[in-house]
């Protein structure tokens, strides 16, 4: 049985229960409507591309398929291994938003994970990386 989901909403959460449930996971439908209202945003955001690219670089056997016009994501996971990862997050979205949706997997890694993101450190959506050493790193 997989889990199907339709729109972009909850991306990061999405992934994160399929990934802890070992469930494959199909989104249908990102951001579909803007084809049709004549809009330039169309499926899947480089943010979320790129955040499927880190994940995958976590896990070991994941399957990640996505149509050309990236409106319809496919996802299977696999084995948590961790590790060395060194990820370039892009500047769409700061590293926190990339630390947000990865830290709830990273505790559950086979071996340690030591991440070194680079990108923009804070941006006016998402929490900065000192908000999150500061307030949540503490509480974990």
């Amino acid at each position: 049985m997989s889990l199907r989901y339709d729109g972009c909403a909850h991306f990061r959460a999405r992934l994160t229960v399929s990934t802890l449930s070992g469930k494959p996971l199909k989104i249908s439908h990102i951001r579909e409507q803007d084809i049709e209202s004549g809009g330039s945003i169309v499926g899947l955001q480089d943010y979320e591309a790129n955040y499927l690219k880190l994940l995958e670089s976590l896990s070991d056997g994941c399957t990640i398929e996505v149509n050309e016009t990236g409106t319809q994501l496919y996802y299977r996971p696999g084995l948590l291994i961790g590790g060395t990862i060194t990820h370039y997050c892009g500047t769409s979205k700061s590293i926190g938003w990339f630390i947000e949706g990865i830290l709830p997997l990273a505790l559950l890694c086979k071996s340690p994970v030591k991440l070194i993101l680079t990108g923009i450190t804070n941006d006016s959506q998402d929490f900065t990386v000192d908000v999150l050493r500061h307030v949540t790193l503490p509480l974990l």
